[in-house]
């Protein structure tokens, strides 16, 4: 059996152009979101699921020869195009920052490193297996299409494409999505860390993968302007 857990971070655009962020967390039914102070809100819950199973690197890993930064940038492309999103490169900052997060393995949103002011995605894969010997890049892989995008696509509603400030009352179920396809994001830098059990998940070890975000999407006010339409792209899977 395995699970996997999400957060997300909703990052609010004031009238003075004050950042104060919305904390998120995926929940089994409707996400929550809460109008916080600027450090990610604690005691953050998480969400078990155990519906994806584990495939074959070989035939999962879509750039089966792509190192772990091509990774992470190829399947965020990947899923922009699909949505008119420009290109994102990869920062070597926001790596930092994400590996600094990801080795506490607390599944918390963390922007302490840096001085804050980036976006941020969480994703956390647990299993009783041997999943000591999975590959950084397919988790990562994994987090970005099948738990971020592919997850979260339905939920994001037809009728809120277009909209400056959508529905955020199921915002849970959607942010990471967004975050991912965030127009004015340009720079992405991830990390993804092996934790023992105890940590992440009770009685099973995990692997926890960070994604950071220059500049930071999901503003209030701004996903009309930097959440596009899909065009209908084949999906993706990793």
């Amino acid at each position: 059996m395995h699970s996997f857990a999400l957060l997300t971070l909703l990052v609010a655009q004031a009238a003075t152009n004050m950042a104060s962020p919305i904390a998120s967390i995926s929940m089994t039914m409707v996400g929550s979101a809460i109008l916080a102070t600027p450090t990610p809100a604690p005691g953050s819950k998480m969400i078990r699921d155990s519906t994806l199973e584990q495939r074959d690197e070989a035939e999962a890993h879509l750039f089966k020869r792509a190192t772990y930064s091509e990774t992470g940038v190829n399947y965020h492309n990947a899923h922009r195009l699909n949505h008119s999103a420009p290109a994102v490169a990869w920062s070597e900052n926001l790596a930092s920052y994400a590996s600094s997060t990801a080795a506490t393995c607390v599944f918390a949103h963390n922007l302490t490193a840096g001085g804050g002011g980036y976006g941020q995605n969480l994703a956390a894969y647990g299993g009783s297996g041997n999943i000591a010997a999975m590959s950084p890049s397919l988790l990562l892989a994994r987090s970005i299409s099948m738990q971020w995008y592919n997850g979260e696509f339905p939920s994001f509603l037809p009728s809120y494409y277009g909209q400056a400030t959508p529905d955020l009352s199921n915002f849970g179920t959607w942010g990471h999505f967004t975050q991912v396809l965030w127009k004015s994001s340009t720079q992405i830098g991830c990390a993804t860390q092996y934790c023992a059990a105890g940590t992440i998940f009770q009685n099973n070890p995990s692997w926890f993968t960070v994604c950071d975000y220059a500049g930071a999407g999901n503003m209030i006010g701004a996903f009309g302007a930097n959440v596009g339409k899909p065009l209908g792209n084949p999906v993706l899977n990793a």
